[in-house]
């Protein structure tokens, strides 16, 4: 059975609730500097990134669709050790067994202290054994997942050391073999707008078994 949380919003009528949604939809910001690659020719751009954005920059990244989003989590973990993700809030159409391995692993090991998850349900019909492995695993960890009629790909890290990060991509969590862009930014705005919306829309699923 999985997890969910207390929220205010349960006292809310549906209406309210839409309301509320609407209003948090938006997000209107300024970023200071932006960097631009072209990642075309690169075997994995993800694993190439060498630096990440300071606060309020972003990394734009074109590149094909050669690798997992996913690797984007050990790779923030790997750049800026001895911090550990202390809430990690994903939005994907779907995901491999190997990603689900992958994250509870890093939430046994105390990378990943909290998690919660947005996907697909039409990837819950069509996969559902890969859904299974995921929604069992965070639940007996005690962490969150919804299957919704989602589209979105979003990743968001509250890092231990105070940071945050967003990640928005055209790319799922598991690769494929498209032209993607995903940009990476440092913003406390943009992740808590991600993160804020993504603990919503599971709460709000939950509670009304909307699969």
């Amino acid at each position: 059975m999985l997890t969910a949380t207390t929220n205010p919003i349960f006292s809310r009528s549906p209406a309210d609730e839409q309301r509320e949604l609407r209003r948090r939809s938006t997000l209107v910001r300024t970023t200071a500097k932006r960097s631009l690659v072209s990642a075309l020719q690169r075997k994995n751009a993800v694993a190439d990134i060498e630096t990440l954005p300071d606060l309020e920059e972003s990394l734009h990244i074109i590149c094909r669709g050669n690798f997992p989003l996913w690797q984007i989590v050990p790779a923030v973990l790997a750049l800026t050790a001895p911090a550990v993700i202390d809430s990690l809030h994903i939005a994907t159409l779907g995901f491999s067994k190997q990603n689900a391995s992958e994250l509870l692993e890093l939430i046994d090991g105390g990378q990943v202290k909290s998690a919660a998850i947005v996907c697909s349900v039409y990837f819950e019909r069509q996969n559902p054994a890969e859904f299974k492995m995921m929604a069992d695993g965070l639940a007996a960890r005690g962490q969150r997942i919804v299957a919704l009629r989602s589209h979105a790909k979003i990743i968001a890290m509250a890092l231990s050391d105070g940071r945050r990060f967003a990640v928005e991509s055209s790319a799922n969590l598991r690769s494929c073999r498209n032209l993607e862009q995903v940009t990476v930014a440092q913003s406390p705005a943009l992740h808590d707008f991600h993160s804020r919306w993504i603990d919503q829309v599971i709460s709000t699923g939950k509670q009304r078994g909307n699969r």
